[in-house]
């Protein structure tokens, strides 16, 4: 992948050997080389087809899905959290306060150190 050596920063795609997919780069607009595409489509068209891949056999990691039940079961789970703590830190404040509270009660005992 060459990006070029102009300042354009045009989105296009080149074709990853090593992986055997199509990634998103930002083309310079000048020079590069041949392994540029202006589609995905035409990426994959040509470059899986000539490497032995099947289109559709993996999903791109350029194309990335959002799961919006995992997203409110993340943010669920910590607020969740939060409140946990909260109410922890708070119930351990209350009996330290109730400990220093506590009054020593005169006795007329003999104590024993």
């Amino acid at each position: 992948m060459d990006p070029g050596s102009c300042f354009a920063r045009q989105a296009m795609y080149y074709y990853d050997s090593t992986e055997k997919a199509c990634r998103l780069f930002l083309y310079g607009g000048c020079q590069g080389n041949g392994n540029r595409f202006d589609t995905k489509e035409d990426c994959d068209k040509m470059c899986r087809a000539k490497s032995g891949r099947m289109l559709g056999s993996a999903p791109s990691p350029d194309e990335q899905t959002v799961d919006v039940g995992l997203i409110v079961g993340i943010l669920g789970g910590v607020v969740f959290a939060v409140a946990v703590i909260a109410s922890t830190a708070l119930f351990v404040v209350q009996r330290k306060g109730k400990r220093t509270d506590m009054k020593k009660v005169p006795t007329n005992d003999v104590e024993m150190r």
